[in-house]
């Protein structure tokens, strides 16, 4: 630590400054800090927690801002680099890396029965890896385009290369109600 006074280097555990004799036994034995201080690190006198620059001791706390701009691009690179791990298809999308593929053939339908909102179609597993589980989100509409519910189907052990027949099924009071659907997300893992 360092003498307040003269800024004399001493030992941590110095009850005098050996240069002006200042007393120092109140900087080492006062734990409590009042709150909105901090103790400087260097020369353990109470400073101002916002404080940027020790003003007895000289030392600087200011945050680094080439640390602070490494940190943000290292965030953001991470972030880049996991969103394969996230990747949700669409139903609209091209991309032959896609896990799974809605086919949109003429077996894609949606119906109700009075008790429930169906829809029916086949999701292929577009990869060479077996999921242990698959779900198919769809949102429900009505006829002025507000959003109804949600109809899922889920899958256990979809196998690598495989096509699921699904049947999704939305809960939504009153299903003669849904006039339009649309894909929100295929998932698995």
């Amino acid at each position: 630590m360092f003498c307040p006074n003269c800024k004399q280097q001493l030992p941590d555990n110095a009850n005098f400054c050996t240069a002006c004799g200042n007393n120092l036994s109140n900087l080492i034995n006062n734990t409590s800090v009042p709150k909105g201080m901090k103790k400087c690190k260097t020369c353990n006198n109470l400073i101002s927690k916002d404080a940027q620059v020790c003003p007895h001791c000289g030392k600087n706390y200011r945050t680094n801002p080439a640390i602070s701009c490494l940190a943000f691009f290292m965030i953001v690179i991470g972030f880049i680099l996991m969103q394969p791990l996230f990747y949700q298809n669409s139903p609209t999308s091209s991309f032959s890396k896609e896990k799974f593929t809605l086919i949109n053939d003429n077996s894609y339908k949606g119906y109700s029965d009075g008790f429930g909102f169906y829809i029916e179609g086949k999701i292929t597993n577009n990869t060479n890896k077996d999921y242990s589980y698959a779900q198919v989100t769809f949102n429900l509409y009505d006829k002025d385009g507000a959003q109804l519910g949600t109809a899922v189907d889920n899958i256990n052990h979809f196998e690598a290369n495989g096509t699921w027949k699904f049947k999704a099924i939305g809960l939504t009071g009153d299903s003669n109600k849904v006039k339009t659907f649309k894909l929100a997300e295929i998932t698995g893992f």
